[in-house]
């Protein structure tokens, strides 16, 4: 019963101690979650109530403690009851335990908790600060990039577009936003790009793929791509750059090596062509001279008249097809003088029109401030008509040709020489071409008309010939939409009288005069000293240039020297003019070919001599070799 009595007191003190601990946690509970402005006064709260609790221990315990003590313990029990030792033992235990309890419910909890609060909350606010840093350095980079800056959708549709669209594109960043990138590529490119694109979604990134787009003004831009997919994002990242400048160049690089492909086939061609023209002129020559003797000697025979008739007459066409291959090799002897293109274009208006039928209008566009070129009008006038029969075969259901001319001034970069132009125009408004068959046009006996409708000649005699006169052709043609074939020639100084053309001889004039007649060909060689002895001349031959300066010095009484411009062994006919004039200043000469040199001879003369074109008739030469003798002695 005593022990019953002397355990209450402790057993109450240690229940009110557990009660207060709770009290306690739910206080710095409260603490922890309150403002930070109201932590000090919570805490002074917890410090009071913490104190109040320890005094309230104290005066229970010890209250009861004495009571029990001096009403039922015997006074042997009370006296060891009031030993120091336990008295002092609750009350060292009630301070103890209220700072310990004080010191890990706020060490452990409150102060440790906000530390980290605030460390944490220091941390966000770097975040928050870098990460507007970063923000700010990107659009930065976005709004200064030279390329643009994009990111795409699965579908393709722009979702973020940099600034530099507009000077790319034409567009704003906010007329792309929502819009597939295949609404602005090439049509020819939009298969390639959605192939593209598939394959970076599927893993494989890209960094130099190109294609066209189209500006907002309608131009190709062409782009160069760099991108990725991005699985997290559902987004493309991609960077696109103008490469227009450079594609530009390329293109332009390609069609220059293309164009001095083509000069150095077609030169190549013309060696070839003039070379065999040459040939073929010297054949022809023979062949025409005899056509004609038998044809005057059988006037009694009309059997065989008819067929000398038909040999001169397909000898003819020989020579002019031989003549439309050294005008493409720019080795036929032209007479060029001073031409008004408005006057001549004018006087072949009315053969045009004949010649293109009434379903093909020709129009004239002619300026009238057009400088005077220096060719050759016969040979310009048959480079017009040639483009007109053209022309009119590419019209087959009609059409308009038009020819038109204008001064040109062409500056320093362009691939012809810079200068004064005069552009002749002859535009159709036909079937035109594709690049491959543009290419081709001027190669000799490249046709596409029906086998035995065309030579495929004309274009190339035009080529030539212009390239001859030192001027430019160039061709401009769309299928469907036509056409351009034009002419540049060199600016000519103005008041240069036209020279009148020479009339042919019908009747071969006679002589009695010396010539020397240097020709390598001895079919020529005997052909035209025979026809020149039945004239009334003495003949001397010689087969190369060497052999006739031999016979210069062995014979003083040679009158004219009628000589080959081609002959083997080194020493041309101009080089073998010049010596015979050093040697015999007062000898009158003659020169003749089929194939002029252009570093030798850049018209009908050479060196002030005249030329005279192979293959040659009889009168023809007759009529130049009096026309030789009656010029004043010294004249060139």
């Amino acid at each position: 019963m005593y022990a019953f009595f002397a355990l209450v007191p402790p057993v109450a003190y240690w229940v009110i101690v557990v009660l207060w601990t709770i009290i306690l946690v739910v206080l710095v509970r409260k603490l922890r979650a309150a403002p930070r402005r109201h932590q000090a006064v919570v805490l002074l709260v917890v410090v009071l109530a913490l104190d109040a609790f320890r005094t309230l221990l104290e005066s229970v315990y010890f209250g009861t403690y004495w009571s029990a003590i001096y009403g039922v313990f015997p006074d042997s029990w009370r006296i060891a009851l009031q030993n120091p030792v336990l008295v002092a033992i609750p009350k060292l235990v009630t301070v103890v335990v209220g700072l310990l309890v004080l010191f890990l419910l706020l060490r452990r909890w409150f102060p440790a908790d906000e530390q980290a609060r605030e460390a944490a909350q220091r941390s966000l606010s770097d975040s928050q600060a870098q990460a507007a840093r970063a923000e700010t350095k990107y659009r930065r980079i976005v709004e200064t990039s030279l390329d643009v800056i994009c990111t795409f959708d699965a579908q393709g549709c722009f979702v973020d577009v940099s600034p530099r669209s507009r000077a790319i594109w034409g567009y704003a960043p906010e007329e792309l936003i929502g819009k597939c990138f295949t609404d602005f590529t090439h049509p020819d490119d939009r298969e390639g790009a959605l192939a593209e694109a598939a394959a970076i979604h599927a893993g494989t990134s890209t960094d130099s793929f190109e294609n066209r787009y189209l500006h907002k003004d309608g131009h190709i831009v062409y782009l160069m791509w760099s991108s990725v997919w991005s699985e997290a994002d559902q987004l493309f990242y991609a960077v696109a750059r103008d490469v227009s400048r450079r594609r530009g160049l390329e293109i332009k690089r390609r069609e220059l090596e293309e164009r001095l492909h083509q000069s150095q086939r077609l030169e190549s061609v013309g060696q070839l062509t003039g070379g065999v023209a040459h040939d073929f002129n010297n054949l022809l020559t023979v062949i025409l001279g005899n056509a004609k003797l038998l044809e005057e000697k059988l006037a009694n025979d009309p059997e065989l008249r008819r067929v000398v008739e038909t040999t001169h007459v397909a000898a003819q066409r020989g020579a002019d097809l031989t003549q439309r291959l050294l005008a493409f090799s720019r080795r036929q002897a032209l007479e060029p003088r001073s031409i008004d293109v408005n006057h001549l274009i004018g006087g072949a208006d009315v053969l045009l029109r004949r010649l293109l039928g009434g379903n093909i209008a020709v129009r004239l566009v002619l300026d009238e401030a057009a400088w005077p070129i220096h060719a050759d009008p016969l040979q310009l006038e048959s480079a017009l008509i040639n483009l007109g029969v053209n022309a009119r075969d590419a019209m087959a259901g009609g059409g308009t040709l038009t020819i038109r001319t204008s001064n040109r001034a062409v500056p320093e970069g362009e691939d012809i020489a810079a200068g004064d132009y005069v552009a002749i125009d002859v535009t159709d408004d036909g079937s035109g071409m594709s690049p491959d068959i543009a290419l081709r046009v001027f190669e000799p006996f490249f046709t596409t008309k029906d086998i035995g409708k065309g030579s495929g000649l004309g274009l190339s005699m035009v080529y030539g010939f212009v390239r001859q006169s030192g001027g430019h052709v160039q061709l401009a043609s769309t299928v469907g939409q036509g056409t351009t074939v034009t002419l540049l020639f060199p600016r000519g100084a103005a008041g240069l009288p036209e020279a009148a053309l020479p009339e042919t001889a019908t009747v071969a004039p006679s002589g009695s005069e010396t010539v020397l007649i240097a020709e390598d060909n001895e079919l020529v060689r005997t052909y035209t000293g025979e026809l020149l002895r039945k004239l009334g001349y003495r003949v001397v031959e010689a087969e190369s240039g060497a052999e006739a300066v031999a016979l210069l010095t062995q014979n003083p009484d040679i009158d004219v020297l009628f000589s080959d411009m081609m002959m083997p062994g080194g020493m041309t006919g101009a080089d073998l003019a010049r010596q015979a004039r050093q040697m015999r200043p007062g000898l009158k000469i003659l020169l003749t070919s089929g194939y002029v040199d252009n570093d030798a001879a850049s018209g009908a003369t050479v060196g002030g001599i005249r030329i005279l074109r192979k293959p040659y008739r009889g009168e023809e030469l007759a009529q130049a070799l009096r026309e030789v003798v009656a010029q004043p002695a010294g004249r060139t």
